[in-house]
Parts: structure tokens; sequence; C-alpha cells
């Protein structure tokens, strides 16, 4: 049924994201699917790195760290640059999303609160905007 799954992932809040990573490997076994794991940055220097081949190296790494505890057989990661990733986060994961050519995306999510009424929220953009399933986890 999927063939590729996108997993969203910031570099500081892997914390957060138990139950997506959960079901994303669940879903990747039951289908034979690859998993690619999709951080969207800028150039600038972060926690994940000083450089973009660093954060490149470092998403690589968690792909890896991934694949071996959740028994996932096949795993990609990318890296997708953008200069303003706090108010771009939506398009830069349409672009990963075309880019990798996912067909499910499944994303981490938070309860709803009054900031998302002003703000709105990714998962929410991305279910509605993306041109395959999106599949959002709350924890």
């Amino acid at each position: 049924m999927f063939k590729k799954i996108m997993v969203p992932v910031h570099h500081d809040q892997k914390e957060k994201l138990g139950r997506a990573l959960t079901v994303a490997a669940e879903m990747a076994l039951r289908y034979d699917a690859e998993v690619c794991y999709v951080s969207v940055t800028s150039r600038a220097p972060g926690p994940s790195g000083r450089t973009p081949e660093a954060k490149t190296d470092a998403l690589a790494a968690f792909a890896a760290d991934q694949a071996q505890r959740l028994d996932i057989a096949r795993v990609s990661s990318h890296l997708e640059l953008n200069h303003d990733p706090t108010t771009q986060l939506g398009a830069a994961l349409l672009a990963a999303l075309d880019t990798v050519g996912a067909d499910l995306v499944v994303m981490a999510s938070h309860m709803p609160g009054w900031s998302d009424m002003v703000t709105g929220n990714h998962g929410g953009w991305m279910a509605s905007n993306a041109r395959c399933s999106v599949f959002v986890i709350r924890d």
C-alpha cells in the first residue's frame, strides 16, 4: 500500500516524536516500506551541527539509529535547507515531500491550544496541502 514514508523530525524535539516514530516503523514493517526522516533547517549553526554537512550527518545517524532500534529494513534521510524554516516550514516540508517521493507522511503533533487558532498548526496544514496521505500522531 505504501512504498515510502516521510517522517519530519526536528533536531531539538526528537524526544517528543516517540509515538510518531513507532507508528512509522510499524507501518514500514507492515507494508515493507522505506522510512525517510526529513529535517528542515537553515545554513546557520545550530544544535544539530555547525554546517549543513554536519546536520546531514547527524540526521543520517539518527535514521541509522532508528533503523536499528525499531528494526526497520530500509531507511534514508533528507535535509531540506531553507533560509527561514520557522515561517516557511510547511512549504519546505512540501518541497521535501516532492524531493523524496514519499506516498505517506507520518508526523507528530501536539494537542491544539489557543495559539493554534492564531498561527495554525503544521500537521493540519500538511494534511490540507500534501499530495499524499498525512497521518498526524498526537502524543
